[in-house]
């Protein structure tokens, strides 16, 4: 989620705990979560390693330390962290998706790596959804149940190009 819908969301919720309502939301987002009235920690790793209540208070309780050991919280307090690498694993396939268009997406062109994790992000309404599930999911289905060549033609003068 944008940083702009996590504002705008937090608002949301902390108006409808001011009308009186209980709000329970399960969530990873650092700014969600420095927001939250009370924060219940669950861990301290997955699975059959997890299942305890490993903290419970707000947020400056967590600045005060004291609590079992959670990686949530250790994130959070600066006490673990992960490191940017030094260098990123080249990508030398994609998938080109040219000339889209389709409800907000006016005649975009985009590439997208091959065996790496990408992430498709943007604020509400930008097309996140329009190219994925719109054009990149059909045009993808439609190319693999043919049988197709490296090319094909995709709607509204688009088209993918594996390079």
């Amino acid at each position: 989620m944008h940083s702009r819908d996590t504002d705008r969301l937090t608002g949301v919720l902390k108006q409808l705990r001011d009308t009186g309502n209980t709000v329970v939301v399960v969530e990873h987002d650092e700014d969600i979560m420095r927001a939250a009235d009370y924060i219940v920690e669950v861990g301290p790793d997955a699975g059959r390693l997890g299942g305890e209540i490993t903290f419970e208070g707000n947020y400056e309780d967590i600045c005060k330390g004291g609590h079992k050991p959670c990686h949530t919280i250790d994130y959070l307090t600066g006490a673990e962290t992960i490191s940017v690498p030094d260098s990123r694993r080249p990508w030398n396939n994609c998938i080109r998706l040219s000339h889209c268009t389709l409800n907000n997406l006016k005649n975009i062109d985009v590439e997208i790596p091959l065996n790496v994790m990408t992430v498709v992000t943007g604020v509400s309404g930008s097309g996140k959804s329009s190219l994925i599930k719109g054009i990149l999911y059909p045009t993808l289905k439609q190319h693999l149940d043919s049988g197709g060549s490296t090319t094909l033609a995709m709607p509204r003068n688009s088209s993918i190009r594996t390079r």
